[in-house]
């Protein structure tokens, strides 16, 4: 399973917090988790879980991942790819569609097709970040629960 991390510093606390949730859902999966920021202080967190971060040498001139890195998120062999920034991040879904993920879940309203092929509505109405977050969990164990969601 792929993971990538919100890219804003102050979305990263929130996310981290439900990791240990997320990792009990997909206990089944090897989650591998990727930042696509500069902010990598703000995941001290993570404690020992793996993190890969997308740094100013993996990108293009065009401001994408090169094909290195695309091909190292390839070579995990993921079958499922979970954006977990509730903004609009294209560098996160793009990075989802590119590890060629069969399922790839993200956030309605913000890429949809062909970035995403299953997205959640979490109430746009909840500011609260942690709150959000509790959505997405709650949606992703019912989905896992339910077997409509099986890797």
């Amino acid at each position: 399973m792929l993971v990538t991390l919100p890219k804003q510093a102050s979305a990263i606390p929130p996310a981290v917090d439900c990791l240990s949730a997320l990792e009990a859902i997909f206990g089944d999966l090897k989650i591998h988790y990727v930042l696509a920021s500069t902010e990598r202080e703000s995941v001290s967190q993570l404690g020992t879980r793996e993190l890969v971060s997308l740094n100013k040498e993996d990108l293009g001139w065009s401001g994408l991942p090169k094909k290195g890195f695309t091909q190292m998120l390839r070579n995990y062999g993921c079958e499922v790819a979970l954006d977990m920034d509730m903004s609009t991040n294209f560098i996160n879904a793009y990075l989802g569609l590119l590890s060629g993920a069969e399922v790839r879940i993200g956030v309605q309203g913000k890429w949809g097709l062909p970035f995403y092929n299953l997205e959640l509505i979490i109430p746009p109405r909840r500011s609260n970040l942690g709150e959000r977050y509790d959505s997405l969990i709650r949606i992703l164990r019912n989905l896992r629960t339910e077997k409509i969601l099986e890797a």
